[in-house]
């Protein structure tokens, strides 16, 4: 009686935890982050614009970033630097 109630516990264990002999392909479960709703107006102009060039962000330094907003001339309105490199 024992044994049975052991077996039948190991059995619903397997059935609960999906243990499957399929093998899962991780590229399916990565997804690239969203752009931000700041950005995608840009991205949406340099996608239309830039169809040879892409994205670049630097490696080192404080500013890792591939766009940048900034008030440059003092005007209320964000101008924006965007640095960018040749698909080729």
């Amino acid at each position: 009686m024992k044994k049975i109630r052991i077996v039948i516990i190991l059995v619903a264990l397997l059935v609960v935890t999906g243990c499957s002999n399929e093998i899962l392909d991780t590229k399916s479960l990565l997804k690239p982050p969203k752009i931000s709703n700041k950005y995608k107006e840009i991205q949406i102009i340099l996608n239309y614009i830039f169809k040879d060039y892409s994205l670049a962000a630097p490696k080192e330094g404080a500013n890792k970033e591939a766009i940048y907003l900034f008030d440059l001339y003092d005007d209320e309105k964000e101008e924006s630097i965007i640095i960018l490199k040749d698909n080729e």
